[in-house]
């Protein structure tokens, strides 16, 4: 996570420019959320550590100054139920991030709530309520030395993200149906919430907004 938000950052700030002149809105989906609070924590050290540099810290509180708000789709803010702990033990550090009420995404969480306050984020959440079939989201088990006895014992259906994960932090927050976690960003029902999203960021900046406007998917 460190080295990917690293990456992100110096990628949207120094590269593409991102956040300097218009307002910025984050999209994530699921991890991609926790990686957009990992971002927004990275811009924030390297606005306050780069001050031997100050054209490059302004940079990064323009950046920061500029993000207006975060939309996160079934973000497992508070871990999610993974079926089976090999998975999230063995698949990588990215997916330690998946499991419930760990102390790493406790920090994170707890950093960016005080950071989005500071910079006066809002935050909107869409929670999917149908389950989602597990084999969608175990085909990649094998690769991680998982065993067929392992995959035939867990569950058929199971809400990868719980609502209460999905749910911390949020100024908004909508449950939509009809759609699983994987197919919750095709919903027409979380395209129209985060138009609504957008619409109300753009009315509160009106008197600033410029027709150019950034969103950083995930």
């Amino acid at each position: 996570m460190y080295l990917l938000r690293e990456t992100l950052v110096q990628s949207l700030g120094d590269l593409a420019g991102v956040g300097r002149t218009c307002p910025v809105v984050f999209v994530g989906h699921c991890l991609g959320g926790m990686v957009l609070k990992k971002i927004a924590l990275c811009a924030e050290s390297f606005a306050s550590q780069e001050r031997s540099s100050p054209s490059l810290s302004r940079a990064y509180e323009t950046f920061l100054k500029n993000v207006k708000g975060a939309f996160f789709l079934s973000t497992p803010s508070l871990g999610a139920n993974v079926p089976i702990t090999n998975l999230v033990n063995h698949g990588g550090p990215l997916l330690k991030n998946l499991k419930l009420l760990g102390t790493e995404s406790a920090r994170i969480n707890a950093e960016f709530a005080k950071l989005r306050r500071r910079w006066k984020w809002i935050t909107y959440g869409v929670f999917t309520a149908n389950e989602t079939e597990t084999t969608k989201f175990l085909q990649s088990f094998y690769d991680t030395g998982g065993s067929d006895s392992e995959l035939d014992s867990a569950p058929r259906y199971v809400s990868i993200v719980p609502e209460a994960s999905a749910r911390v932090d949020m100024d908004n927050f909508r449950v939509i149906s009809g759609v699983d976690h994987f197919t919750s960003c095709q919903s027409t029902d979380s395209f129209a919430y985060l138009i609504s999203f957008l619409v109300k960021i753009k009315n509160e900046e009106v008197n600033i907004w410029k027709p150019t406007f950034y969103g950083a998917v995930l």
